[in-house]
């Protein structure tokens, strides 16, 4: 793989209701492909909650004039990263050029938590038949 993804697991956050967050870095290796190379996110799948990325940013970390996009695509390991020179030209098809294989680049994920439908609706109807009754203490368990 060209791209490599790194999640260190200090560096995400789940504690959100709704939404992931994680922050990594990228490696550089082989060759460029005019219009973005691969970013496939199935490399750190098993570190997501879920398939659905919502957005991706990618940084220069170490103060390099070129810049790095992020392009979404239809499934984890089908998205395209493309990177500019500081002029804002695409760098050229081939090798990776030194500016891009020692820079250091910071990816940030944005990714949506799937949530627990069971454990949602036991709670939901637990709450419902507690103030429907006034007596919590049959469903107190499922409130927990």
């Amino acid at each position: 793989m060209p791209i490599t993804i790194s999640l260190l697991p200090s560096n995400m956050d789940g504690s959100g209701s709704n939404l992931f967050y994680a922050i990594g870095t990228l490696a550089f290796s082989g060759n460029y492909t005019a219009g973005g190379d691969t970013l496939d996110f199935t490399q750190v799948a098993d570190k997501l909650p879920s398939t659905q990325i919502i957005q991706v940013f990618a940084d220069s970390q170490n103060g390099n004039a070129g810049y790095y996009v992020p392009i979404a695509g239809s499934a984890l390991n089908n998205w395209k990263l493309k990177a500019f020179s500081g002029g804002g030209a695409e760098i050229a098809a081939g090798a990776y050029p030194a500016s891009v294989t020692t820079d250091v680049v910071q990816i940030t994920i944005t990714a949506r938590k799937l949530l627990d439908w069971n454990a949602f609706l036991g709670r939901t109807f637990a709450k419902r038949f507690c103030t429907y009754n006034r007596n919590c203490s049959d469903v107190s368990r499922i409130l927990m």
